[in-house]
């Protein structure tokens, strides 16, 4: 299988769909699984406030998962083409920047959530143990602090995921273990109840999103971890922004790789390309 791990979007689904499906048409294969970390930017009625939030005016990509849910020619387009070409949806749990009374209200099977009449996306929710091929999953979302206080570990999913007499090849968090790095105020990044859980459950792989930066993959506790970079630089209000090189990863279960995608044809797409545009170079 081929597997691909994505970072933060923040919103921006019509450059991370587009991506996926001009990797595969480079590479010539298909993708068999995708699963985004978190941070997916689920806001399919941004209120008054983040429309007129500043910098979203000065780069309103951050709000094209809004865009996607309302619907339109040219979106309807769009998306026609990325259901015909992915064979996977593009599973996501949740981050510490989403609409999290919405996605709580998603009717869920599972613990899997339909977010679109196209069954392009479907939300992860926390705490779920799922298998896809010959590997087993487990979804964590949210971070251990949050400035508003939204978006943190959700304890009960985590005790669960912690009592798990389960077998986990994968572990998916959103936040990272204890000392990844040091925030710009000198703090020390990660979760030390993360760190907990990678020593208890013991995955193969453990996939991160979160603090926007390329991460390994490199052994940490006993496991392979891989922190996922974001799309564009966290640098608001400078619209035109290039993707980054290992916002993508993908693992091939048959070669027993796991590589960040940092190709040129990657770094040379940007967030001023609009819905055709992207749509353009797909098709």
């Amino acid at each position: 299988m081929k597997i691909t791990f994505l970072g933060d979007l923040h919103g921006r689904v019509f450059h991370a769909m587009a991506a996926l499906v001009k990797w595969q048409k480079i590479n010539n294969k298909k993708l068999d699984l995708i699963i985004q970390a978190g941070d997916f930017g689920a806001y399919p009625y941004p209120d008054e406030e983040m429309l007129n939030n500043k910098f979203i005016k000065q780069d309103p990509t951050e709000l094209d998962f809004s865009k996607f849910i309302l619907g339109g020619e040219d979106i309807e387009k769009f998306s026609t083409l990325i259901k015909s070409e992915l064979i996977s949806p593009i599973y996501f749990i949740r981050g510490n920047h989403e609409d999290f009374k919405w996605l709580n209200n998603l009717d869920e099977v599972d613990g899997v959530c339909e977010v679109d009449s196209y069954g392009i996306f479907k939300h992860i929710k926390d705490g779920v143990i799922k298998k896809f091929g010959d590997m087993t999953y487990a979804f964590l979302g949210g971070a251990e602090f949050s400035a508003k206080g939204e978006g943190i570990l959700d304890m009960e999913s985590y005790a669960g995921l912690m009592e798990t007499k389960e077998k986990i090849d994968v572990l998916v968090t959103h936040e990272t273990h204890f000392g990844i790095g040091f925030s710009y105020h000198g703090l020390t990044q990660g979760s030390k109840l993360i760190t907990e859980m990678v020593e208890k459950i013991k995955p193969q792989y453990h996939i991160t999103a979160h603090y926007h930066h390329m991460i390994g993959p490199h052994r940490r506790h006993n496991a392979v971890h891989l922190g996922l970079n974001n799309l564009v630089l966290p640098l608001r209000g400078k619209p035109g922004r290039n993707l980054r090189a290992g916002w993508m990863a993908v693992m091939d279960t048959n070669t027993d790789t796991l590589e960040f995608v940092k190709e040129d044809w990657l770094t040379d797409m940007n967030t001023s390309q609009s819905i055709m545009d992207l749509y353009k170079e797909i098709v």
